[in-house]
């Protein structure tokens, strides 16, 4: 393994940007983002976790797919498709393993080009965890505060310096091409094994082997539900989305956008005739919940939360995740 010193994080960066575009975590009003950086830019390495998840770098809210045009009888279309080169630094292991579901989600059956695009093309170092966070509990799912799996480097705060473990050939290159990197001793990797456990014993721990939804207590919660979608809106992990052409009749151009969508919005099952399966908020909100933590295990073998906590952090009603999977485990 290898070491860097913690001021050299920044030179680093600053270095990868004659090269790549760099998105990294900075801070906004006293709230860590993760934003694209540029001149004048300050990264924050001290932080929990972003208050919004990076999937807006792979899965974008609002997106063009593609433009399309007509001339005499003949349709051309253009794909938006994305190449540019990135390094996505410091983003949390429970980010990296909702890309890890995205993944799987994106490459089932027909496969999403633009999400991969952007994916392929990006080159991760995740940094983990040595305290968790108030409402975090990734540990009941076993995707995090370590990575053992997903991202090119994982760096580990150990003091003055952050222990580097390359998972990747491209990260070994990243690595080994670098002047900043140095060899770390078994000292180090002591250091940072006792971070992380001591992580660990900060958060929740819930067995989920006898786990299942207990939908009376689902459904009481989901009285308290305002509509807002923001549990959908901000999770690592949602994909929905709705796709919509516009066409300018008289240029006889137009294009296809791609909006996120949520499953908590009341026409997102509606059909033709006004016909509504789950036209009120109680099944909208148990659709998702069992979404979650039934029918995501059943189709790709992992939960489809990873535990950020952001839905708990952002949610007007006080409705908890966490509250659900102790209810759930305690039955």
């Amino acid at each position: 393994m290898k070491k860097i010193r913690e001021d050299d994080v920044i030179k680093l960066l600053n270095e990868l940007r004659k090269k790549y575009e760099v998105i990294a975590p900075v801070k906004l009003d006293g709230r860590v983002y993760f934003k694209t950086l540029g001149e004048g830019d300050v990264l924050t390495l001290d932080y929990v976790n972003s208050v919004v998840s990076p999937k807006d770098f792979f899965l974008p809210q609002k997106e063009r797919i593609l433009e399309f045009s007509e001339s005499g009888g003949e349709v051309t279309v253009e794909d938006e498709l994305s190449s540019k080169k990135r390094v996505f630094f410091g983003i949390r292991p429970c980010d990296v393993n909702a890309l890890l579901i995205l993944d799987s989600v994106a490459r089932e059956g027909f496969e999403d080009p633009y999400y991969l695009g952007r994916r392929d093309n990006t080159l991760l170092i995740s940094l983990e965890c040595v305290e968790p966070g108030d409402d975090c509990f990734c540990s009941v799912f076993n995707t995090g505060p370590s990575l053992d799996e997903g991202a090119d480097l994982v760096f580990t705060d150990i003091g003055d310096f952050y222990l580097v473990k390359s998972l990747t050939d491209e990260g070994e290159r990243l690595v080994s091409g670098s002047e900043f990197f140095r060899k770390a001793t078994g000292g180090d990797e002591e250091t940072a094994g006792k971070k992380r456990k001591e992580c660990v014993k900060g958060m929740e721990s819930l067995d989920l082997r006898n786990f299942s939804v207990d939908e009376e207590v689902v459904k009481e919660k989901a009285k308290r539900c305002l509509y807002c979608y923001s549990c959908t809106f901000i999770c690592p992990t949602c994909y929905c989305f709705d796709v919509v052409d516009r066409m300018d009749l008289y240029s006889r151009n137009g294009e296809r956008m791609r909006f996120w969508d949520s499953c908590m919005n009341p026409s997102f099952t509606e059909m033709a005739g006004n016909f509504n399966p789950r036209d009120g908020m109680v099944g909208r909100f148990m659709n998702r919940i069992n979404h979650k933590l039934r029918y995501m295990r059943d189709r790709y073998g992992v939960y489809g939360c990873v535990g950020c906590g952001r839905c708990i952090r952002n949610c007007p009603a006080g409705i908890s995740m966490l509250e659900i999977l102790r209810e759930g485990v305690r039955k």
